[in-house]
């Protein structure tokens, strides 16, 4: 998937699957499934499919964090 931000051209580069979420956050397809289905971690279900928002990932770690830079 597109590592650029969604534009007014590509609105979609937003949307993210679980492999590359976790390959963006750098952890095992697993633990995406994981959370999602605990609740964890912000999602979309389409169907049998797991959809993920860039910029909802983004919020949601900002929030986890406490807004603290690593």
């Amino acid at each position: 998937m597109d590592a650029t931000p969604a534009t007014a051209t590509n609105p979609f580069s937003d949307i993210l699957r679980a492999d590359d979420v976790a390959t963006w956050l750098k952890v095992d397809r697993k633990t995406i499934y994981n959370a999602a289905s605990r609740g964890a971690i912000p999602h979309q279900r389409l169907g049998k499919c797991l959809l993920f928002s860039r910029t909802a990932l983004v919020s949601w770690l900002a929030r986890e964090s406490g807004g603290a830079r690593r």
